[in-house]
């Protein structure tokens, strides 16, 4: 059992993680993960540690509460189409005040904008010495549940800032980043028939975005057991945590060949491409908010 002093220490640390942040102490947070969020997309490497002790030096926070409210400020980023850090799991139960100055804090930062317009709209830029020829699959990120949607957290800001761009949508458009998912995935899908003796099938996946759009799905591929498998490709040069951008077309045809249907999630494309699958309707397995809607005249 904990000694005494211990045990006070620990409730103190609880209680004082329970407080409500100053307005001081967001700025301060908030500044420096954007420092870090900067030098990571250079492609240079960050000490979180080191960070994290810097901070405490500042404000009377603990380790762990610094590294949680790094997690809301990920959420906020995501939310208003920037990166995150990778490593700091988005946190989306986000106070108003925090979000808000976050959001101020990244529309006075045009560095950081013009970071991120580069990459989205560019290729392969710092991130890699030679192209990459494969793919590694990994288990879906298990990612807590929490009591906020996400998209309520846009909201909480409203007119304070202005109108920031969503880059990680327009990294959607970009056709080299979406191509190199696509071929990164035939790669692995013939691969994977193949090396279960099946070459024949191999040999007819078609890459069906290569000839016309529209389809709602990017490739046609099969199950070892000959079953169509049906496979949408969602590519970011970012994290696993970034988010993905379905279509009307895609979210119908995942939901009425739900069996069938796949969406290979590729991140981190350029430097150490990995990718996970989620099989079914994409309404099943990703939180979807309305971006855009079409309107009539009635």
């Amino acid at each position: 059992m904990a000694s005494r002093p211990e045990r006070q220490r620990k409730m103190a640390e609880i209680w004082k993680a329970g407080e409500h942040w100053t307005g001081a102490e967001n700025d301060a947070i908030v500044a420096d993960y954007l420092d870090m969020l900067e030098t990571v997309l250079t492609g240079a490497r960050i000490n979180k540690a080191a960070h994290n002790r810097a901070l405490q030096a500042r404000i009377p926070r603990s380790h762990k509460s610094i590294e949680f409210k790094h997690g809301n400020i990920s959420a906020v980023m995501l939310n208003l189409g920037f990166a995150n850090i990778e490593g700091y799991l988005p946190r989306w139960n986000v106070q108003q005040a925090l979000y808000e100055r976050t959001a101020l804090a990244v529309a006075k930062r045009p560095t950081l904008q013009a970071l991120m317009q580069s990459l989205v709209a560019g290729g392969v830029g710092e991130y890699a010495d030679s192209a990459p020829v494969s793919a590694t699959e990994v288990s879906r990120p298990k990612r807590p549940r929490e009591t906020v949607a996400r998209g309520s957290l846009a909201a909480q800001a409203g007119a304070r800032i202005g109108i920031l761009p969503n880059f990680l949508e327009m990294e959607t458009r970009n056709r080299r980043t979406g191509d190199l998912g696509e071929l990164l995935i035939l790669e692995h899908e013939e691969r994977r028939l193949r090396g279960s003796g099946k070459p024949a099938l191999a040999n007819r996946i078609v890459h069906v975005a290569a000839q016309h759009v529209g389809h709602g799905y990017d490739i046609e591929s099969f199950e070892t057991n000959g079953e169509p498998r049906l496979i949408e490709v969602k590519t970011t040069r970012f994290g696993p945590d970034t988010p993905v951008f379905v279509s009307r077309n895609e979210k119908r045809i995942s939901e009425s060949r739900a069996a069938q249907y796949v969406l290979a999630r590729v991140f981190d494309c350029y430097r150490s491409p990995r990718f996970f699958c989620q099989r079914g309707a994409v309404t099943s397995s990703w939180d979807l908010d309305p971006l855009v809607y079409e309107g009539r005249l009635r």
